[in-house]
């Protein structure tokens, strides 16, 4: 069965619970702009007062909230996610949202649209990984619908072995 929005809400405020106690952090949330990454950015807004969220999209819009700041970014593109990470001077965590939607779950899609996916999960966590991997994240959270067609175990699998650390993964 799949988790409910709230149960993804849930999970990755347990994540969050690293930015609770901290004067000053910020989250880099891919795919901020649109589906689960905006409800995760609006959570975390709301309910961490001292985080501010680095909103990574390729459709990205400026905003007036000083907390949250956008970033034009295709994580598809090592040199834009290295450029949106190391502006991010308090980083503390990752969540990777990023991905394109077929009018729901990850129902029948063809083979490009297979592989597009594939490519912005796979690649993603690998950049996003990379320009990390020399900070002291408190977590780095992935949500994908990609597990519906590979199998949770498999895609944990795969990103373990390119993270080389704990993945928190959520089928969608």
């Amino acid at each position: 069965s799949r988790p409910s929005p709230l149960t993804l809400l849930s999970s990755a405020a347990v994540c969050c619970t690293a930015l609770a106690n901290r004067r000053s952090n910020a989250t880099a949330v891919s795919g901020g702009a649109g589906g689960l990454g905006r409800l995760l950015t609006d959570y975390l807004l709301h309910y961490y007062p001292n985080c501010s969220v680095a909103v990574a999209s390729r459709s990205a819009k400026e905003t007036e909230d000083p907390r949250r700041k956008c970033y034009a970014c295709d994580v598809c593109d090592e040199d834009d996610v290295k450029r949106v990470c190391d502006s991010i001077d308090d980083l503390v965590g990752v969540i990777h949202c990023a991905g394109v939607t077929y009018g729901g779950p990850f129902a029948a899609p063809n083979e490009n649209d297979s592989k597009l996916l594939f490519d912005i999960k796979y690649w993603g966590t690998r950049y996003l990984y990379k320009a990390t991997q020399d900070r002291s994240l408190r977590f780095f959270w992935l949500a994908s619908s990609i597990s519906a067609a590979v199998g949770d175990c498999v895609e944990i699998k795969i990103l373990r072995r390119v993270l080389n650390r704990r993945v928190v993964l959520h089928a969608i």
